[in-house]
């Protein structure tokens, strides 16, 4: 307790703080490793911590529970990174800056090309315990969400570099988008 009159120190350990960094790493990759080879059901928290190196109460500590660590092994398949920096908001996505739609269209497919190589065994997980995991479905639902914003930037992209004819609507551009399945 900190006397009276004078502000309580923050504690500040860079060495602990790169520790519980490689500690969460771990963890992601064990999970992942575990989520793909068993599946999400089969899959457990032991399983996954003992793969780790950890106990199971650390694992409960810094994810809480199976779902929102399945949810943190997603977040960085698709990122790459364990960055608080969303996706749309990185580098590549600064593409922005790109004068013509080939450009944009590069880098863009370049990009979900590689997120879509690390997370497609992930939602393949996922679709399969939707079906019997109201949390997963829920899960799916807001994975489905996250793909149509980001088809609906790239809709986007294309748009502002090469607008569409006079009369036809945005919406057309989303639908042609959604007919090939990419939304």
């Amino acid at each position: 307790m900190a006397a009276a009159g004078k502000a309580a120190r923050e504690y500040h350990s860079p060495r602990r703080q790169e520790q519980a960094r490689r500690t969460r790493e771990r963890i992601i990759a064990a999970a992942c490793d575990r989520f793909l080879a068993s599946g999400y059901t089969a899959a457990t928290m032991r399983g996954i911590a003992n793969a780790a190196g950890v106990a199971v109460q650390t694992v409960e500590l810094v994810f809480g529970t199976k779902r929102e660590l399945l949810k943190a092994v997603i977040d960085v398949a698709i990122a790459g990174d364990d960055q608080p920096v969303p996706v749309l908001q990185r580098d590549w996505a600064r593409a922005e800056s790109t004068t013509g739609v080939t450009e944009f269209l590069a880098i863009a497919g370049h990009a979900v090309r590689i997120v879509a190589d690390r997370v497609a065994g992930l939602l393949a997980v996922v679709d399969e315990a939707a079906s019997t995991d109201h949390e997963i479905a829920a899960l799916a639902r807001q994975l489905d969400a996250q793909r149509a914003t980001t088809a609906a930037w790239i809709v986007t992209g294309i748009i502002e570099r090469a607008p569409l004819r006079t009369g036809v609507p945005r919406r057309a551009g989303w639908a042609c988008w959604r007919q090939a399945g990419w939304a």
